[in-house]
């Protein structure tokens, strides 16, 4: 009985040692993490991107593995408010995060193709919107849904039921979406977010650099068309500055010169006012006689 008993004990705690988290994505982009202050309210510590991976931190509760999450007070825009959060790790270190923040236990995925989104896995139960290129979702691998209705049965053409974060609503959504608009590539999900922190710099060294990080990453076609266009932007807004600097300096030399000309100007003496010269007097020409030439006269011959 004590062998067994102290088996029992073993054994619980071996399990409770040896409880793993959860992985979890964060939806959100610039999602929070909150730390608790002595008041138990919730105080904004750091921001993640989305797709950012995150442990949720679990428990043994009556021996059983529940999530580390509580209700909480946090203050947002001068105004206290309640949330549900999830106890987390991030890097090793000890976050809370709005629950409905973060997907847990799903795959992730990349949208590389603007995507109509469906209610249902249906062809016609389709909705007035839209997911853009790159944004980030989650998604069971395992399910396949081939359309209702229909004899369908290819992969390609089938839908996977996704979850992304609505930035209107500040909430996680699901719905429907073609799989053929989606990609799994870890790169695909680095690219993004590489570009997303690109937004937030204003260095150009530190943009070129950002830039290069992606260069050599194996991405889906729609992403790197994403690359692409960022790419232009920069070289758009390098040329454009450099016009800025030329024309500034055309108009700081010209500026130059017309200040040194006014200089020069002030420096000239002012001419020195000539009088009229006396005219000297005319002599006239002599007139010359005209000779008369002699009549010729005719004698008659007798």
């Amino acid at each position: 009985m004590k062998k067994t008993l102290l088996s029992l004990i073993l054994f619980a705690a071996a399990f409770c040692l040896f409880a793993q988290n959860e992985k979890a994505y964060m939806f959100q982009p610039e999602g929070s993490l909150y730390t608790e202050n002595a008041d138990g309210e919730l105080v904004w510590s750091a921001s993640l991107f989305a797709g950012a991976e995150l442990e949720v931190i679990t428990k043994e509760v009556n021996g059983k593995t529940v999530r580390d999450e509580k209700d909480a007070k946090r203050t947002v825009n001068g105004k206290k408010s309640d949330c549900h959060v999830y106890h987390v790790l991030y890097n090793d270190k000890p976050y809370y995060v709005v629950s409905d923040r973060i997907s847990i236990q799903d795959d992730f995925a990349v949208i590389t193709k603007e995507s109509a989104i469906y209610r249902s896995p249906d062809l016609a139960d389709v909705m007035d919107s839209t997911l853009a290129t790159g944004t980030f979702i989650t998604y069971d691998a395992d399910k396949i849904y081939y359309p209702i209705g229909t004899n369908i049965k290819n992969q390609a053409a089938s839908f996977k039921k996704i979850n992304y974060y609505d930035p209107v609503a500040f909430v996680v959504k699901t719905c429907y979406v073609k799989a053929s608009n989606m990609e799994t590539q870890r790169d695909d999900l680095k690219t993004l977010q590489v570009l997303a922190k690109l937004k937030t710099i204003k260095d150009d060294v530190v943009r070129k650099e950002l830039l290069n990080n992606i260069k050599n990453l194996n991405n889906s076609k729609g992403v790197a068309y994403l690359v692409a266009i960022e790419n232009k932007a920069y070289e758009t807004e390098l040329v454009e500055e450099t016009e800025v600097e030329v024309t500034e300096t055309e108009e700081t030399i010209e500026a130059e010169v017309i200040k040194e000309a006014e200089v020069v100007k002030e420096n000239i003496p002012e001419p020195v006012p000539v009088k009229d010269p006396v005219p000297l007097p005319v002599t006239p020409e002599p007139k010359k006689e005209v000779q008369k030439q002699p009549q010729s006269m005719t004698v008659d011959a007798k």
